[in-house]
């Protein structure tokens, strides 16, 4: 082994021409290599405890030494001696601050743990550890962190395994939500940048990226409903005082924390010209971890939309260059499927979801692709019917929503909507308790909806002569004995009841004796077969796209977004927020209020 590497390295200098010291480094490095080689074949003696100790000493110095640039070197060309009794060895290595030492340093230190992945399938996981490791850093070297990116394109290159190894690593990583704002920013741009030169590794990381947000977004509507009176004032007040929501709660967390006794000058950037500080509002534990966890997902919400826009305004180094059509493709591809497994099954989300919707605003296609999707889960009569009528909540809420969404588009949704909804009072002439009636509520609610923010777009675009079948549908829907107005959410009936008699383009809809009931009242049909009222009242309140209020990341929603601007009561902009429990706190109007 000894005359093998001592050969490999002679015929290596004669293809550097970066070596220091020609003339000498070889008969150095050569000892250094029959030294090295000696301590690994005798791996418990005391000899090799020393060579294992002075790494872990480097690993907390970043003083260069070209010993140690020697040594590396040696193991660099014995790394088919290395085994399994040397994962002390390797640990110590693998946690040199490497980057300090040099260029040259890091160049040997790549091709040594890319081939001792590549070799030993048992180092595999270890060395993927300790790289994926430093993405979580946002202090890290900036040598470092690419040289870390560099090793693990090569390992990923030559290790065909090391993709379906590096899944679960990730995951383990990911920061929790409760940690720091700053390393979830920071992992998250390296996920993405992974993600970038490794196809593969695309949608497992797209999956674990949106599990993370619903986490941190499900989380925060938990959170609100928890806060008293007390700590949503606090939070407001706090917000009202400094808008940028990630340096308040930073800022009042530090201030928790630290003695009363350091001082205003703590946060020097937070006094005003007079010396005094902004900061006089001490929010509750509860309250920081609300206003926390809003500016994380503000801001790791705000690198996706710009990943998806390939933009450089708040983008990730990897994402500064903008997609081509075939990766924009891809990632919107992925999402769909993502969507479909797991955003739709989470019922609290309130913003995750806008990732498809942003996504979906970049291409006529992909918003195609959108409804299609829904319209085949509100239709699929395997489906679950909680998925079923989920898929019609966001298939009306995002065509009233979605401003870019055309007037076709809006008008074939609607169709097919109302084609189902015929066709199951005609199958169904009489309620039943034989008949779970969940479905055909959720979608008379989803199109009532969307005709409430459409209606008006679909009669001046010239389209009213075609619409007007499915408003002789509606007709039937809603007079129908199943009665729908009964059923569903008392503000969107009431709206849509009003624009009803009030314009021309609902006449064929309803007649006029036509009058708003109440919600849920005692004349519902008992018939609402499944889980019970309590069950499709909470469905029928689901409006996926309400209104978007995270202050960074806006800005990407603001212009295609529809938002309510007739003068009818403001109560329309909350609708779907009606709740069976009076003390129940409404997520969009005081996440709306605070931010």
């Amino acid at each position: 082994m000894v005359s093998w590497a001592l050969n490999e390295l002679a015929v290596g200098q004669q293809k550097t021409n970066h070596l220091p010291n020609v003339l000498e480094l070889p008969l150095e490095l050569w000892s250094t290599v029959e030294f090295a080689a000696q301590t690994l074949e005798r791996a418990n003696d005391a000899s090799y405890s020393k060579v294992v100790e002075l790494f872990r000493n480097k690993s907390s110095s970043t003083t260069t030494d070209p010993n140690y640039s020697l040594w590396l070197r040696a193991f660099n060309l014995l790394v088919p001696s290395f085994d399994q009794r040397h994962t002390d060895l390797v640990t110590a290595l693998l946690d040199m601050d490497w980057a300090s030492q040099g260029t040259g340093f890091r160049d040997v230190f790549i091709r040594f743990v890319c081939g001792l992945a590549s070799a030993h399938p048992f180092y595999l996981p270890l060395v993927l550890e300790s790289l994926v490791r430093t993405f979580r850093d946002p202090n890290v070297d900036v040598g470092l962190l690419e040289g870390s990116h560099l090793s693990l394109e090569h390992i990923l290159d030559l290790v065909p395994t090391a993709a379906s190894v590096l899944v679960p690593i990730f995951t383990r990583a990911f920061p929790h939500r409760r940690e720091d704002i700053t390393v979830q920013t920071r992992f998250l741009e390296n996920a993405l940048r992974v993600a970038r030169y490794a196809r593969v590794l695309q949608y497992p990381l797209l999956l674990l990226i949106v599990e993370k947000l619903l986490d941190i977004d499900v989380a925060i509507q938990v959170e609100v409903e928890e806060l008293t009176e007390d700590e949503i004032e606090e939070v407001r007040h706090a917000m009202e005082k400094n808008d940028d929501i990630a340096a308040k709660a930073e800022a009042s967390t530090a201030l928790t924390l630290l003695d009363q006794d350091a001082g205003d000058d703590v946060f020097p950037e937070d006094l005003d010209s007079d010396g005094e500080s902004d900061m006089d509002v001490e929010l509750s534990p509860a309250a920081i971890d609300f206003a926390d966890m809003l500016a994380k997902l503000d801001k790791m919400l705000a690198i996706m939309f710009a990943m998806l826009a390939g933009s450089q305004r708040a983008a990730p180094s990897a994402f500064r260059m903008k997609p081509d059509a075939g990766s924009r493709e891809a990632i919107m591809q992925d999402l769909l499927t993502i969507f479909e497994r797991k955003v739709l099954t989470t019922h609290r989300s309130r913003y995750t979801q806008f990732l498809i919707f942003y996504g979906c605003s970049l291409s006529s296609s992909h918003s195609n692709d959108f409804l299609s999707l829904l319209c085949s889960m509100v239709l699929d009569d395997h489906a679950p019917v909680h998925i079923r009528m989920t898929a019609a909540a966001y298939a009306g809420s995002y065509i009233a929503r979605a401003a870019y969404v055309s007037q076709t588009g809006v008008q074939a949704t609607l169709q097919i909507l109302l084609g189902w909804a015929d066709l199951f009072v005609t199958r169904n002439t009489s309620p039943s308790v034989m008949v779970d009636s969940r479905v055909f509520y959720s979608v008379v609610q989803a199109v009532l909806y969307a005709l409430i923010f459409r209606w008006e777009e679909l009669l001046l675009g010239g389209t009213s002569a075609h619409f007007s079948t499915e408003l002789h549908v509606l007709k039937r829907v809603i007079l129908s004995k199943w009665e729908p107005l009964k059923v569903c959410p008392q503000t969107t009936v009431n709206e849509f009841l009003r624009l009803a008699h009030e314009s021309d383009f609902f006449w064929l809809a309803v007649d006029e004796e036509t009058s708003p009931p109440g919600a849920m009242s005692s004349e519902t049909p008992s018939t609402v077969n499944g889980s019970g009222q309590s069950s499709i009242a909470l469905l029928l309140e689901l409006y996926p796209f309400d209104p978007y209020n995270l202050v960074k990341s806006r800005i990407y929603i603001d212009d295609i977004f529809r938002h309510w601007s007739t003068d009818v009561d403001d109560d329309i902009e909350s609708v779907g927020s009606d709740t069976s429990s009076e003390n129940s706190a409404d997520v969009a109007d005081v996440v709306g209020s605070l931010l």
